[in-house]
């Protein structure tokens, strides 16, 4: 797991034991420059001036190195790297492909991809006087596709690492006639990468222009001459979803149209034009769109308008399917409405008093209950009448944040607020009090997020506190910190404060939309939602991914089954990574900057790490809780207690 997904809290912490020692220490050549964690093995790549080197921490040895001078290139070029200046990836050291076995290595001068089971590499960019600019792993496929740039052009590859060899080479541009590629450089919001694959049609977008390629000739079938935002693909395949970004000098706009996936032709003669686009759903025949001033079903053959009114409401901001119904937020007001536009409930019910709170938790609950919590309120409806179940609704503090939690065991709702924990049980008619009294919360503005540990510990955390709650509102523990000093500052403010699960360590396909802005749902023939996102591939698609990914699978556990431990396992431990947070904090020695991990269940600190600089290299483990630091020329193992 990267470490800028780790640094969830800004800590500093009173400790109450010794700073442990790592379990095993080992030296390298030369300081180390990066490291990565390769999830499906848990080895770490090691980076440092000579070498690149796989540490397999079961065994506590190197599997394989590669010395850096045979593969180092004197290839330099002003052209390309003016051109590469403008690709943040190429700064990337070490990228393991996800789903994969196979990591891109970035050297001085040029780039390398390999096979990180043992090390042999399968392109070498030198030979080609080129650079990698862009690397996906087709998991259907087996394959990389990689853009690359020399001096004249632009080009797309197709490496067969089964095969090791390039199938196919395709030009996109060169450099005096890539007109699609000099408005790159110009100024505008940057779309998110994003690639699909279905059948042998390859849809993958380059700095915001699409492009479909056969996967088998490499042919580019066409492209986009506009930048998108976002693309998704109808469940007929027939149709692509664009978004786009409308705005100008004066007003910030986006746009939706839908493209022929045959030639890329738009079908719809005028663009939605809208401040935002809010919910998107794929009936096959027909689209449901909702956006800032709209909401209703389009034809997919000229985007006439299906509803005979837009569902009611402006600033429409969510749109959430319940059953065969749609609930959705207006403005400051929720309302639900049936698959032909119609109004369920006799009024709207406000939610909030200001059209930008916060919606912390909408949707339908057990007992016929909708439950809302929003920066302003919290109370429940009745899904069938709209009427509200308390009268009045629990004011939360805005000048306070809120944090969200849901107790499985007992199936009720928390919320966070003001030193208060709310309990929202839907099966209950008695309006939410307060569960014990107030906590003593060292910097109540600072809390971050509620999370309930065994269904029997309510974890609330903070820059400041870390506690443990009973269900009945009694203290377990509660952890108190103090500020952090400067370098600690430092460090953290150059951290992204964000939490994910680490799910990609077997998974079935690419997920194709994990940092899209928009998501798209999917309804079959009977008008049921789809869940998965997979409908709308292949099922020849899907068993060639589960083909690849079982064959990755079987070479790393013919390796060595005590070195390699499988991937399946290691996705079971997986499960265990909730137990614990951790967090940065002050140690004794006045500015050290120590990384503390802290059981949720009891708020012991069961372990914690010197960090002697403002800039640390180090991977935490999610399956199995070991830390690795980097120290000048060491890597430092801290293994579970």
């Amino acid at each position: 797991m990267k470490k800028n997904l780790l640094m969830i809290l800004a800590l500093t912490a009173s400790i109450s034991y010794a700073q442990r020692q790592a379990d095993i220490i080992t030296k390298f050549g030369s300081d180390i420059e990066s490291i990565s964690l390769v999830p499906a093995t848990g080895d770490v790549i090691v980076k440092d001036k000579n070498t690149i080197t796989n540490y397999n921490p079961i065994a506590n040895k190197t599997t394989w190195s590669i010395n850096k001078k045979d593969y180092q290139s004197d290839f330099r070029s002003t052209t390309l790297g003016s051109i590469m200046s403008y690709f943040e990836e190429v700064v990337t050291e070490i990228e393991v492909l996800p789903r994969s076995p196979y990591a891109r290595i970035t050297l001085d001068n040029n780039d390398l991809i390999i096979n990180i089971l043992d090390g042999t590499v399968l392109y070498n960019s030198k030979e080609a006087k080129s650079r990698i600019i862009k690397t996906n792993f087709i998991v259907e496929d087996n394959a990389i596709l990689m853009l690359t740039a020399d001096e004249k052009a632009f080009n797309f590859l197709y490496l067969s690492p089964t095969e090791n060899k390039i199938k196919w080479t395709t030009e996109v541009g060169t450099q005096e006639k890539m007109s699609v590629f000099k408005s790159i450089f110009s100024a505008g919001q940057e779309a998110n990468e994003k690639i699909l694959k279905v059948n042998n049609d390859l849809y993958i977008t380059v700095k915001g222009f699409l492009f479909n390629l056969n996967t088998t000739t490499g042919e580019i079938k066409w492209k986009t001459d506009f930048k998108i935002q976002d693309f998704f693909l109808s469940q007929n395949l027939k149709n692509m979803i664009v978004i786009s970004d409308a705005s100008s000098l004066i007003s910030s706009k986006t746009s939706v149209n839908i493209l022929n996936t045959d030639t890329g032709a738009k079908l719809w003669k005028s663009d939605i034009t809208t401040k935002f686009v809010t919910y998107i759903e794929d009936w096959n025949d027909r689209i449901l769109i909702a956006h800032n001033t709209g909401f209703n079903f389009y034809s997919y053959n000229d985007g006439k308008k299906m509803w005979k009114k837009d569902a009611k409401g402006k600033a429409i901001k969510r749109v959430i399917p319940v059953e065969n119904n749609y609930l959705y937020i207006a403005d400051t007001e929720m309302n639900l409405v049936n698959q032909e536009g119609a109004p369920q409930w006799k009024k709207f019910i406000e939610i909030a008093d200001n059209s930008e709170d916060e919606i912390y938790f909408l949707d339908k609950v057990d007992n016929n209950r909708v439950l809302y919590l929003t920066d302003t309120y919290g109370n429940m409806v009745d899904y069938s009448t709209g009427k509200k179940i308390w009268k009045r609704n629990i004011k939360f503090s805005k000048k306070r944040p809120i944090a969200v939690g849901h107790n499985e065991k007992d199936n009720v709702f928390l919320a966070y607020n003001h030193r208060k924990i709310y309990k929202f049980d839907p099966n209950s008619n008695d309006a939410p009090e307060p569960i014990g009294d107030k906590i003593d919360v060292q910097n109540d503005k600072a809390i971050t997020s509620l999370e309930v540990i065994d269904g029997s510990v309510i974890c609330i955390v903070g820059q400041n506190d870390v506690i443990g709650v009973a269900p009945d509102g009694n203290v377990i523990y509660h952890n108190t910190y103090k500020e952090p000093g400067e370098a600690g500052r430092r460090l953290l403010k150059s951290a992204a404060i964000a939490a994910k699960t680490f799910g990609n360590i077997n998974a079935a396909r690419q997920n194709v939309i994990a940092n899209s802005t928009y998501t798209m749902s999917y309804r079959d023939s009977r008008g049921n939602l789809v869940e998965s996102t997979n409908y709308v591939f292949s099922e020849e698609d899907r068993a060639k991914a589960k083909r690849t990914l079982e064959a990755q699978q079987a070479v790393m556990s013919g390796i060595d089954s005590e070195i390699m431990p499988l991937v399946q396992k290691r996705f079971n431990a997986l499960k265990q990574t909730a137990d614990y947070a951790y967090v940065f904090a002050r140690g004794t020695e006045g500015e050290t900057t120590q990384l503390v991990k802290v059981r949720k269940k009891d708020g012991k600190e069961v372990d914690k790490i010197a960090i002697s600089n403002n800039k640390p290299l180090y991977e935490i483990d999610p399956a199995t809780g070991s830390i690795y630091y980097v120290y000048n020329n060491e890597l430092r193992t801290f293994k579970v207690n």
